[in-house]
């Protein structure tokens, strides 16, 4: 436990210091009783125990201490607070009247708070909860607690209110302190709208071994009744992430219907170079996380996707084939939200059986500074299991890069080719063709200063591009096609600031800070596009944090009023666990 102190040398073994505000303060020294009595916000230490009190009476000989009004003691099991306390501090026992600790995941309070022992509390009438309020929303109630810390609490028997009315009793509860990853019950959350309805989450966390666990949930909704989760998490089948199984039921009880969904995810790793990744959505009803999830991304999502993809990597080429099941989620009547009875009808879906696509990496024309890139696939489409589009398409692109001194020149020629066997007409063997050219150029300004002592790099990286593509008529494609009557012809205009810090050995530096402006002038509409600057910080010195900010804006140019700005912020934490 951390905490200020008005201490500035360290201790002597065995020294008790005090110390209180020479101006509204005062310290009377009791010779012939060995005590020292402090007044007004007086301050102790003894070893790694640190005590406030407005009122403390310290008996020397024995050393013993006894706080009144706004007592506080912090040592390295954490801190507790009461309104009086009789504390020894060569036992490391006392009693705490009116107590209350932030213990982990929550907060205890309690009539009688003795300290037993080394990470050993005794509670008497003590409550726990996790809501913050000064009066919370609930809370449970015991005569008798038991708190080992950093272990577990122990309560027997425990009442729990919902404000101050009495909702369940149980003869006892076993509540986990234990920060390592361990099997046991977790702790409930409760989610209580007044007048409204109440949520109950609960259940039982299975550490399997250390590549996988499973997460057993029990929910309770007032309102709609009971609900199971299963969550699976391992690290079978691939080295590059966690692999995952969800599973949920439900059943409304107010509308009698019946509920289920499937969420799967693994990624296989066949050999060094073929991948298999797979992902299993289903639903029941087209409107489950729309009337049951509470995550605003998960209720808003447009459509539920289920695939298949094989990845084979040969050198520097790749073949990917795919095979995907699409469910739309915006069908009209295809469920509401709340209290409102659902309408189920059949979901719009889609379904590619198969996609097969190759591509290769940019390569030397015949050796000269001329570079060809290119891709191949096939597609089969259908939607509400009818046949929709079956066509070959292939890209190209042609790029020659060169320099003119510190000035870097990349024109390039895009073409795409699309043959179709059939369109949404019904006609065959039809042809699709068309083409863009794009010009840039760009170069770097380096510039190193050296504020507070530490040597950084400045970036400026200016820009130029040009790119023109010509009209064209796909609007015939069955799979969503459509129908350009201009021309393209566009300007754009980009300016990059990024900022590093330089290391000794290490010639780029660590990036931490990026400006960004851009812009762009349509020669066609005549028209400069709106200017988008953003923001970007990665202040990441550490191997064990990644921290991430990026602040981007809109303006119009025209009325020079700003039109979007969003903030995205983004922390990991790594650490050598195998399961996390």
């Amino acid at each position: 436990m951390e905490y200020k102190t008005p201490f500035a040398e360290p201790l002597k073994e065995g020294e008790v210091r005090f110390w209180v505000d020479p101006e509204i303060g005062w310290i009377e020294y009791r010779v012939r009783d060995d005590e020292i009595y402090l007044k007004t916000r007086a301050e102790l230490e003894y070893e790694d125990i640190y005590l406030s009190a407005d009122e403390v009476n310290y008996q020397t000989e024995k050393k013993i201490i006894e706080a009144k009004v706004g007592a506080e003691l912090s040592d390295a099991e954490g801190t507790v607070e009461g309104e009086r306390m009789t504390y020894s501090f060569e036992t490391k026992k006392g009693v705490l009247y009116e107590g209350k600790s932030e213990i982990e995941k929550g907060f205890y309070r309690g009539k009688r708070l003795k300290k037993t022992g080394d990470n050993e509390y005794f509670g008497k009438s003590g409550t726990f909860t996790t809501c913050e309020y000064s009066q919370p929303h609930y809370h449970f109630w015991s005569p008798k607690v038991k708190i080992y810390t950093r272990d577990k609490v122990i309560a027997k028997p425990v009442v729990m209110f919902i404000h101050k009315v009495p909702v369940l009793a149980l003869p006892y509860y076993i509540l986990s302190l234990r920060r390592e990853r361990h099997s046991g019950f977790l702790q409930p959350y409760f989610r209580y709208n007044p007048g409204d309805y109440l949520v109950i989450n609960t259940g039982y966390y299975w550490a399997i071994n250390d590549f996988s666990d499973a997460t057993f949930m029990l929910d309770y909704n007032s309102r709609r009744g009971w609900g199971q989760r299963v969550n699976i998490a391992y690290l079978y089948g691939s080295k590059s992430g966690v692999n995952s199984v969800h599973l949920a039921h439900y059943r409304d009880r107010e509308t009698n219907i019946e509920w289920w969904k499937v969420h799967t995810s693994h990624r296989q790793d066949i050999s060094d170079d073929t991948t298999l990744l797979t992902r299993l959505d289903l639903r029941n009803d087209t409107a489950f996380d729309r009337y049951f999830s509470e995550e605003f991304e998960i209720r808003t999502q447009q459509d539920l996707s289920s695939f298949a993809t094989l990845t084979t990597h040969k050198g520097r080429f790749s073949f990917i084939t795919e095979v995907s099941h699409t469910t739309s989620l915006l069908q009209e009547g295809a469920g509401a939200p709340d209290n409102e009875l659902v309408k189920r009808s059949k979901p719009s879906t889609s379904d590619i059986l198969p996609r097969i696509s190759l591509s290769g990496p940019r390569i030397p024309l015949f050796g000269s500074s001329f570079y060809v890139n290119w891709g191949l696939s096939g597609i089969n489409s259908y939607k509400e299991r009818e046949l929709t589009a079956r066509f070959v398409e292939t890209t190209g692109a042609v790029s020659l890069p060169f320099k003119i001194k510190y000035l870097r020149v990349e024109p390039s020629v895009r073409g795409e080719a699309q043959f179709h066997y059939i369109d949404k007409y019904g006609d065959y063997s039809r042809l699709f063709t068309t083409y863009s050219l794009s010009n840039s150029m760009s170069t770097k300004i380096y510039g190193i200063f050296h504020p507070l002592g530490r040597e950084l790099r400045h970036i400026i990286t200016p820009s130029l591009s040009y790119s023109y593509s010509p009209p064209y008529d796909s609007s015939w494609m069955l799979s969503g096609g459509t129908k350009k009557e201009s021309p393209t012809s566009r300007f754009g205009f980009n300016l990059n600031n990024a900022f590093a810090v330089m290391g000794e050995d290490d010639s780029e530096g660590l990036r931490f800070m990026d400006i960004n402006n851009s812009i762009s002038y349509d020669t066609v509409e005549r028209r400069f596009s709106n200017l988008t600057s953003s923001v970007e910080l990665s202040p990441n010195f550490s191997s064990m944090f990644w921290l991430s900010s990026r602040l981007s804006m809109s303006h119009d140019v025209y009325d020079w009023v700003i039109e979007n700005v969003s903030l995205n912020t983004e922390f990991e934490f790594r650490s050598r666990r195998r399961l996390a």
